[in-house]
């Protein structure tokens, strides 16, 4: 019962991530290598074998089936944050799970993510590009706020770039290094996806690594306005989905 309390408590700062253990950051780098190889084999699933395609064939819309497919990889990712919390009797404001400001967090979710969602309405607009259905950007929406945007910012600001500081205590050294690693981790999955070598993917995709690591500092300049992982969700959901806006 005293975990669980714990585990609820709503009260955590800066002094709290300073204070984070050796160990602490020891399991933010072993949770980085168990996502790592997580993705990778969902990669080969997606790609490698017909499963995807075969079972979509009883889905009338691709993109709620999408959604659908991935709520089981979500589960499993977010997963050994939530027992590593309970585990190690820290609070889940720890990982930016907070009940306090949601609506202001909402609110500065939508203002980071305004920059990036105006200027590609407005290119589509200009282009002549029709608007999707309304059910597939709902799914989609869903798809980017729940399987991308909750599941990368608990993973990479709420749990990994907190417990780092067990290890590396200077604040930039500890971003750019968790920058570097969330960039990284895209490259797995999306080498499959391009079906490209590891050099020739890196080569070919550079410019989206670099900006993965620049995005990661704005997500954690987000969370950091109120430590409500809620902010930087939306954010996140904002800039996948403005992509996806148009036919």
């Amino acid at each position: 019962m005293g975990n669980i309390k714990n585990l609820l408590k709503a009260e955590f700062n800066e002094e709290d991530i300073q204070a984070m253990k050796p160990l602490d950051g020891i399991l933010a780098l072993l949770y980085y290598l168990y996502y790592m190889i997580l993705l990778y084999c969902f990669g080969l699933i997606m790609f490698n074998t017909d499963l995807y395609i075969r079972w979509g064939k009883y889905f009338g819309n691709m993109v709620m089936y999408k959604f659908i497919f991935y709520i089981p990889i979500t589960v499993l990712s977010i997963l050994p944050a939530i027992l590593i919390t309970y585990f190690r009797k820290q609070s889940l404001s720890s990982l930016g799970i907070r009940k306090t400001k949601v609506m202001k967090s909402i609110i500065l979710g939508i203002i980071f993510g305004l920059p990036f969602l105006i200027p590609n309405i407005i290119s589509g607009i200009l282009s002549n590009h029709n608007f999707r259905d309304i059910e597939s950007l709902t799914w989609e929406f869903l798809y980017f706020l729940i399987c991308i945007g909750l599941v990368e910012e608990i993973i990479f600001r709420g749990f990994i770039q907190t417990r780092i500081k067990g290890i590396i205590k200077n604040k930039w050294l500890s971003i750019f290094v968790v920058g570097l690693m969330f960039s990284i981790l895209h490259i797995p999955f999306q080498m499959m996806q391009t079906n490209l070598p590891l050099i020739q993917f890196i080569m070919y995709d550079m410019v989206h690594l670099i900006i993965t690591i620049i995005l990661h500092v704005y997500f954690v300049y987000i969370y950091t306005r109120d430590n409500n992982i809620i902010a930087p969700v939306i954010t996140h959901t904002i800039i996948n989905f403005s992509n996806y806006l148009f036919m």
